[in-house]
Order: structure tokens, then C-alpha cells, then sequence
């Protein structure tokens, strides 16, 4: 925004779910933690990667917890979002919108959702950044 980098969309392999990282303010301030974590952070929470939209309960199964961290006997509890596609990226004026398609699959490799999500990330006239609307 501005010509100055606010968010990126990422869904890495090691990564159970899309995420936006990092989150970097107006003023140039890195608002998420570090992936991976940095040695100066807490090491708790794994699964708290950037800014991401899921539940802890999709037809019981885990989409929120799950890690890289989770125990190999407790996986089949949990479930993963797959990025699909990006559908449209945008920028007009003061801002931006990104659109995207996603899979939840629960541990039992069924798909229980699909999901279809559009940011749209906003400057302000004082420099302020915002992800405005999530639908």
C-alpha cells in the first residue's frame, strides 16, 4: 500500500492453513510473530502463524490447532485448509482486494467445506493500513 509492502497471501507446504504474513503497520512495525519463531519469542502456539479464519470444530475435527507441532497419533483429529486458487487480486486507488478458494479436509481426507474468501485491504489517509472487510 503506498508503495510499501502491508500483508502477503501465503500458503506454504508447512503450513496447515493459508495465511496473511506478515502484518507490517503504516510505520514500517511487524505486528505478527516470526515464521518460523523467532529465538526471542514465545515458542508456545505453533499453529499461530499470521492472520488466519478457521474453527476448532468442523464436524469434529480441528482446524485450528493443527501444526507442524501435533503428535502423529492425534493428526487424524485434526484438519487442514488446502489454498485451491486465487480467483482475483486487485488494487484500485486505496485498496486492494484479493479473492481465494480453499479446501478444508479433515484428517480422515474427506473435503467438509469449501471456501470461497475475499479480503479487501484499505489505506487510510493518514497512512493507516486495514484489512477492511473479510466475506
Amino acid at each position: 500500500m503506498n508503495g510499501t509492502p502491508f500483508t502477503a497471501y501465503m500458503w506454504p507446504d508447512t503450513l496447515e492453513k493459508p495465511v496473511l504474513y506478515p502484518i507490517v503497520t503504516g510505520n514500517g512495525t511487524t505486528i505478527t510473530r516470526g515464521f518460523p519463531t523467532l529465538p526471542d519469542e514465545r515458542q508456545d502456539h505453533p499453529h499461530h502463524v499470521g492472520l488466519w479464519l478457521n474453527y476448532g470444530d468442523v464436524d469434529g475435527f480441528d482446524f485450528w490447532n493443527n501444526s507442524d507441532a501435533i503428535k502423529p497419533e492425534q493428526k487424524p483429529k485434526m484438519g487442514s485448509v488446502k489454498h485451491r486458487e486465487v480467483v482475483k487480486a486487485e488494487s484500485k486507488g486505496d485498496h486492494a482486494t484479493l479473492q481465494v478458494k480453499a479446501d478444508w479436509v479433515s484428517g480422515d481426507g474427506k473435503t467438509r467445506l469449501l471456501e470461497t474468501t475475499t479480503f479487501t485491504f484499505r489505506a487510510a489517509a493518514d497512512g493507516a493500513r486495514m484489512i477492511d472487510r473479510v466475506t
